[in-house]
């Protein structure tokens, strides 16, 4: 919205605000890229330290860093060519950061992984669009639910406190989903 003090009423001297979808977009995309950036350099510093460590061969972090970035750096060669308004750099964001995420989630021992999703809903939340974060949210639950047969079925982690973690998963990414839906109504 532009302040704009031309837009008074003559009748009642009050102001009124104008809304601009350009600007409005712009903003949005702005912010969304500096969170995506953040959260891209976090888990670089994170991974990286890893591979230094140990814990991931370079073959793996190769891969990870390929799909880290690689969206990331497309969602910016958009914006550059259509303009920093582009209604399609949510959908770039929404896919790229999707695939980076389901790689991780899959390919990661941990069960606190699941979580690397929700800065990037909060963000997400900029562009007040409830089919699409509702769209997104669906997708989430069937990564977050393939996470887990995949640590059920091909990693065995099936003890008592395994089941309670995956329940824990399901439960927070549904409504983390339901809250940012009903913060957008």
């Amino acid at each position: 919205m532009i302040f704009d003090p031309n837009n008074m009423t003559k009748d009642t001297g009050v102001l009124t605000m104008e809304y601009d979808q350009e600007y409005f977009a712009k903003s949005a995309n702005r912010k969304a890229q500096l969170v995506w950036l953040l959260i891209a350099i976090v888990l670089t510093v994170a991974y990286t330290i890893e591979l230094i460590k140990g814990g991931r061969t370079p073959a793996y972090y190769t891969v990870f860093m390929l799909f880290c970035w690689v969206p990331f750096f497309t969602g910016l060669i958009v914006m550059k060519v259509r303009g920093m308004a582009a209604p399609s750099y949510k959908y770039i964001i929404g896919l790229g950061y999707g695939i980076f995420y389901g790689f991780v989630l899959l390919t990661t021992d941990t069960n606190i992984t699941f979580t690397y999703i929700l800065p990037f809903i909060g963000m997400l939340l900029l562009y007040k669009k409830r089919n699409y974060l509702l769209w997104y949210g669906i997708g989430n639950l069937i990564l977050v639910i393939a996470s887990i047969v995949n640590n059920m079925v091909f990693r065995r982690l099936n003890s008592a406190s395994d089941i309670v973690d995956y329940e824990i998963q399901v439960a927070v990414t549904i409504l983390c989903y339901i809250s940012y839906v009903l913060s957008i109504n």
